[in-house]
């Protein structure tokens, strides 16, 4: 029994766990569906009701606008970007510009050129974390290259679709957005993954059509399909969140701003909604347009948050949109036919912050137009034109801002009257309508009536509460009544008198009569004008006008004048004066036509001028308010200055910094209302200050190097002597041959470019720098060498960019200065000199060895001569001598004779030893002309035997200048020839001839003597006799031939001839001489 009840027990158990395991799967089944439906992303509820928002006119932006004259590929730009270095990227319909604030780089496909752009077509640009810039074009992905300015494709597969959008996400990684499905890009290693559409995955992108990706505040990450906006987990690759927001159109994209505000726009429709996370809700939005007078938009194609939190709005349609914040509406800035400063067209597609602040704008049809993204320290104020005579013209002849929110300003005719919150406007036509009226002061009295005073049409009261106009004019016959209808002052004293100057004097009005009482300097005088009125601590009111500063005392009815005294520095600078002001301090501020003084009113004295030279920025000051601190704001001829009374310097402010222009002179027109803000009207029209705003920001831009010429040709990248693009070339290398090359910078700030200031320098040529507007700089010759080129750039308010571009150029020196042809120059130059040095001891030694010889040769000479004289004749006296003594003892009147002879003998050698001596001691004949000494020789030996030989020189031929040694021999010849004539010839005639010709210089010498025996002609000398020989020997010395012809009984002919080329000094030599 027991086993067939265990049986039965386990047939129970066993029944029962199916059953169990049956309900198990049943319930599984029934809970599926709930857990599949849990997994499922969630989807955004769409409110039904279209949130509307209001369309308020503005035009307090002043937008600049681009041209294609400026080198813009084309003209409609969808894309903007600015990368690192600092450039603005616009991409067209024809590649994409690089824009360096002055002019436009192009890159587009070119075909057969390796490294340019794939396509032409742009449709995305991106520039990443890394710096990397990327463009995706109608041929795909490229990236940018910068140092060669060069394009590397990337290819995302075998379709290669066209990027029309690119966002970085986590980890560097790149997104891009196609209309084949999202792609994810590592820029590192080039590895391309793909997502797309899973119709059997439900928690896959519900789209391939991609429009856009992005990160939110949180760091989710959201994709833009053409079904709506999805929350994409990169790491999984599931969406958990979709906003179902079906769009046609490829602009879609969204935006979270720094309040939370999620914003999502896309180009069609209404084009603007915002999404609540918290809630899961989208709000769809709509606009109130008066300007249209219709509902809605055709899009929003463009968003973009500026970097003090405004959200700006591109839209096709209704211009550039501007959220209120604080008023929850948007301002809409459009075209304005007749505002060349508004935007250029309504259809905005694109927008961009850069690094200044400054919102680019891309247009549909227009080039991009761009504006301070911050709102500048001058707003101007848009006038509406009112009468066709006033068409073109900027004139503001009076500003009046009350405590109330509207501000009246007379201008082109008319009186207008502005509603600063409502940005609306209104003419007041006192005249009747579309009749002129020029309106040149405005006031509230403390009833709140409006008293305006006009240039011709006397003073109108237009009453506060019940708007009646009552015109006060000049009546002639009423001398209560306004002295002239040229109002150019209203004032109310503290007393609450009103005060009134016109063209003819100082007028008061008296309230319960409705009269005026009129004072004058001079009542005999022409009219008085006057332009400006204020009162002193003393109730005195001074005046200003044209011929002076006028104090008036309103109880004596008294003036006293202070004018200008070209010997008195302490005199006011001008008569003409524009503009009073009284400060704190009670100094009287006088701005006259020329300069702004400080006038102390008890010493009736200028404490102090000021002009340009002080900082001054315009000389003419037409009107000076105070602001909070005591500054002092002035309108100029150039700009309006912020004087610091604290440290007395100036700030000046120009176009640059918002005003509409920089001459607001004309009728002193100015107001400050009771916030603070300051209002200035002149010949540029009307501006507002607000003088607590932050100054214009001192933007350092960034300053490169953006182009190299050659000879006036630009440099490529690549091309010799760069070797990629010169802005990011640390060094060039200037051929010899390059006699000019041009560097061009540029400085990366877009707010105004104009302004900009540049100056550079070159170190290895100057230490100085050169300060100016150029933004190139060229050289010419510059000598070889290394050298360092520095430019630096500032705004017109910022500081010089530190260190600035830098840029090392090496002058390569031409083939004969370089360092291989200089040392073998100096090789050459050794080598020469050690030349010149053998050269010169071999000359020595040759000139040692002529003078050697020269002496023996003396030597030789000195014995001849005394062989010939002293020794013969002492020779002679011996013989003498012996023949008297061996005839003494045998024959003393014969040895007595010889004894006679032997003297008479020694008288002769002595007087030869004499001669010889004297010739040895002769010295040259300096500056003495050869016929000359000649002739004097001849003279002498004439003299020294007078009667025994006739001697006579002849000359032929003209003189000429003969070399000194030349010269000096060729007289010891003469000498000689001429003493042996006289000694041995017997003759009764001696001819001396000298002949100068072209060939030669010629000596002849000769008697009528008895001649030379046969037998010494034959031999060339007499036995013991060396005058013969030494006499040929000098001529030979002297380059000369020496030639003797003597006939017995025909007497003797001596003739020693010299080339001229020896004999004459050349005309070079004398001249240089001359010259020396």
């Amino acid at each position: 029994m027991s086993g067939s009840w265990q049986a039965a027990d386990r047939q129970r158990l066993s029944i029962g766990l199916c059953g169990l395991a049956v309900v198990i799967a049943f319930l599984l089944l029934l809970a599926c569906p709930v857990l599949a439906a849990s997994q499922l992303p969630r989807t955004a509820h769409v409110l039904p009701d279209m949130k509307t928002l209001s369309l308020l006119p503005a035009n307090d932006v002043r937008f600049r606008r681009l041209s294609l004259a400026q080198g813009l590929s084309q003209t409609r730009v969808a894309q903007i970007m600015q990368d690192d270095e600092g450039f603005i990227w616009f991409g067209t319909q024809h590649g994409v510009n690089r824009f360096d604030g002055y002019n436009f780089r192009v890159f587009k496909h070119d075909v057969g050129r390796a490294g340019s752009l794939s396509g032409v077509f742009i449709y995305a640009l991106f520039n990443d974390s890394s710096g990397r810039v990327w463009v995706g074009s109608d041929q795909g992905l490229d990236r940018f290259e910068k140092e060669t300015e060069t394009f590397r494709h990337i290819r995302l597969g075998e379709r290669d679709p066209i990027v029309i959008h690119i966002s970085e996400g986590p980890r560097g990684k790149l997104w891009l957005a196609t209309g084949q499905g999202l792609y994810r890009l590592d820029p590192d290693t080039g590895a391309v993954e793909r997502f797309g559409a899973d119709p059997d995955d439900p928690r896959s992108l519900s789209s391939d059509d991609i429009k856009s990706t992005g990160v939110d505040r949180t760091g989710t990450f959201w994709v833009a399909t053409s079904e709506g906006l999805e929350a994409f987990d990169p790491e999984t690759g599931e969406v958990s969140i979709r906003i179902p927001l079906r769009v046609e159109v490829r602009e879609f994209y969204f935006h979270e701003d720094r309040h939370g505000v999620f914003w999502i726009i896309y180009g069609s429709g209404n084009g603007l909604a915002t999404y609540d996370r918290q809630t899961n809700e989208l709000t769809q939005l709509t606009f109130s347009d008066p300007q249209t007078e219709s509902d809605g938009l055709t899009g929003v194609f463009a968003i973009v948050e500026a970097a003090d939190g405004t959200i700006y709005l591109g839209t096709m349609g209704a211009g550039l949109l501007k959220y209120d914040r604080t008023n929850n509406l948007f301002l809409s800035y459009r075209h304005d036919q007749s505002n060349s400063e508004s935007l250029a067209e309504n259809r905005v597609i694109a927008l961009f912050e850069d690094s200044e602040g400054n919102i680019w704008a891309g247009l549909h049809a227009t080039p991009p137009n761009s504006f301070p993204g911050v709102a500048p320290l001058f707003e101007t104020i848009r006038l509406p034109e009112v009468h066709p005579s006033a068409s073109g013209e900027f004139l503001v002849n009076s500003i009046f801002a009350g405590a109330q929110d509207d501000v009246w300003i007379g201008s082109g005719g008319a009186l207008t009257r502005l509603f600063r919150t409502t940005r609306k406007s209104e003419v007041v036509e006192l005249l009747g309508p579309n009749v002129p009226m020029e309106v040149l002061t405005t006031i509230r009295d403390p009833r709140g009536n409006l008293w305006v005073g006009t240039l011709g049409t006397g003073l109108f009261r237009i009453d506060g509460a019940t708007g009646a106009v009552t015109n006060f004019r000049y009546r002639p016959d009423d001398d209560r009544s306004l002295s002239s209808d040229i109002v150019t002052r209203i004032f109310f004293d503290r007393g609450g008198a009103m005060w009134l100057t016109t063209w003819n004097g100082l007028l008061r009005y008296d309230e319960e009569s409705e009269g005026f009482t009129t004072f004058r300097r001079d009542l005999t005088a022409g009219a008085e004008p006057y332009f400006s009125i204020v009162e002193d601590a003393q109730g005195l009111l001074w005046l200003g006008s044209t011929s002076g500063l006028f104090r008036f005392d309103p109880k004596s009815s008294e003036f006293a004048s202070f004018t200008h005294d070209p010997d008195n520095r302490k005199s006011i600078s001008n008569n003409t004066i524009n503009t009073l002001h009284l400060d704190a301090d009670g100094i009287l501020w006088i701005g006259t036509q020329n300069g702004l003084n400080a006038f102390d009113g008890k010493s009736g004295s200028v404490v102090r001028s000021y002009f340009a030279a002080d900082g001054l920025p315009g000389e003419a000051v037409s009107c000076i308010l105070a602001d909070g601190n005591g500054d002092l704001w002035m309108s100029t001829n150039n700009g309006v200055s912020r004087f610091h009374r604290s440290t007395g310097v100036f700030s000046n402010f120009s176009t640059a910094d918002g005003l509409p222009g920089n001459d607001l002179t004309g009728w002193n027109a100015c107001s400050r209302n009771a916030q603070g803000e300051m209002y200035f009207g002149g010949f540029a029209g009307a501006t507002v200050v607000r003088p607590d705003a932050p100054v214009a920001h001192g933007f350092t831009p960034p300053v490169l190097i953006t182009e190299l010429r050659l000879s006036g040709e630009p440099v490529m990248p690549g091309t010799p002597p760069l070797d990629g693009s010169v802005t990011y070339a640390r060094n060039i290398s200037i051929a010899p041959d390059v006699t000019e090359f041009s560097i061009a910078f540029s400085a990366l700030s877009f707010s105004s470019p104009d302004t900009t200031r540049y100056r550079y320098r070159l170190r290895g040529l100057d230490s100085e720098w050169h300060e100016g507007k150029r933004r190139q700089v060229s050289f010419t010759t510059l000598p070889h060498g290394t050298y360092q080129l520095e430019v630096q750039a500032a705004t017109a308010r910022g500081a010089w960019t530190e260190p600035g571009a830098m840029l090392g150029i090496t002058v390569l020196p031409p083939w004969w200065a370089t360092w291989w042809f200089r040392s073998a120059v100096m090789a050459a130059l050794a080598l020469l000199l050690f030349g010149a040095y053998r050269y010169r001891i071999a000359q020595i030694t040759h000139q040692y060895e002529i003078r050697s010889e020269e002496r023996v040769m003396e030597r030789t000479r000195i014995a001849r001569e005394l062989h010939d004289t002293l020794l013969q004749g002492f020779h002679g006296i011996m013989f003498r001598l012996q023949a008297a003594r061996s005839m003494l003892p045998h024959d003393p009147a014969k040895a007595t004779e010889h004894l006679e002879i032997a003297m008479d003998r020694g008288d002769q050698a002595l007087i030869e030893g004499r001669d010889a001596v004297h010739e040895l001691r002769a010295t040259p004949l300096v500056d003495k002309d050869l016929p000359e000494v000649l002739g004097a020789l001849a003279s002498e030996l004439a003299a020294a035997e007078p009667g025994r030989l006739n001697v006579e020189i002849l000359v032929e031929g003209h003189s000429r200048l003969v070399n000194s040694v030349i010269r000096d021999e060729l007289y010891r010849l003469a000498r000689e020839a001429l003493r042996n004539a006289f000694q041995h010839s017997n003759g009764s005639k001696v001819e001396c001839e000298l002949t100068y010709s072209d060939a030669a210089l010629r000596l002849r010498v000769r008697d009528d003597g008895r001649g030379i025996d046969p037998q010494v002609l034959e031999e060339g000398m007499k036995a013991g006799h060396w005058g013969l020989p030494g006499m040929r020997e000098r001529a030979e010395r002297i380059g000369g031939t020496f030639t003797l012809w003597s006939k017995t009984g025909k007497g003797t002919e001596l003739e020693v001839s010299i080339p001229a080329k020896l004999a004459y000094v050349r005309a070079t030599q004398t001249q240089h001489a001359g010259r020396s």
